[in-house]
């Protein structure tokens, strides 16, 4: 298709070559059809944005109320959780944003700041106590006490 192709206020249009002649296989004695074509708009940067922050919020949210019980009531009965959420989400952006422009990958900016603010680590409460090792440890440790044993046994002769 040679010549002017006509656009549209997007400045895209695609053409196509159409023939009444069954033979012709390259469309050399056809016409040429323009497709007006509006393509739809790609989701804004701050649409994209604002879905993401939703994501993480309810993410850190869960994860919060699983992770940092304490927190989360505290934050809840004072009515500042969801600005607290907001914040995390807001932090995590602008840092990702400041790892991405130094050269990062999003992977990596991710990898680096998810568990900064919005998934810190849990928070251990004075209840817990420490665990006493499981049979099956303490099983385990004796086979494995039995074999280097055994590894440093010389070799019999058959």
């Amino acid at each position: 298709m040679r010549g002017f192709a006509p656009t549209t206020k997007s400045g895209v249009q695609l053409g196509r070559a159409t023939t009444v002649a069954d033979a012709d296989r390259y469309a050399t004695k056809g016409t040429n059809q323009w497709l007006p074509i509006e393509p739809r708009p790609i989701l804004a940067p701050h649409r994209r944005m604002a879905m993401q922050h939703a994501n993480w919020i309810a993410q850190a949210r869960a994860h919060w109320k699983e992770f940092l019980p304490e927190t989360y009531q505290r934050l809840q009965r004072e009515g500042k959780l969801n600005e607290a959420l907001r914040e995390a989400a807001d932090e995590t952006a602008r840092e990702m944003r400041n790892l991405t422009l130094q050269g990062r990958t999003w992977d990596e900016a991710w990898e680096m700041t998810r568990n900064e603010y919005l998934f810190p680590a849990p928070e251990e409460s004075e209840m817990d106590e420490p665990m006493e090792p499981s049979p099956g440890y303490l099983l385990q440790r004796e086979l494995i006490k039995i074999q280097n044993e055994l590894n440093q046994l010389p070799p019999t002769e058959d």
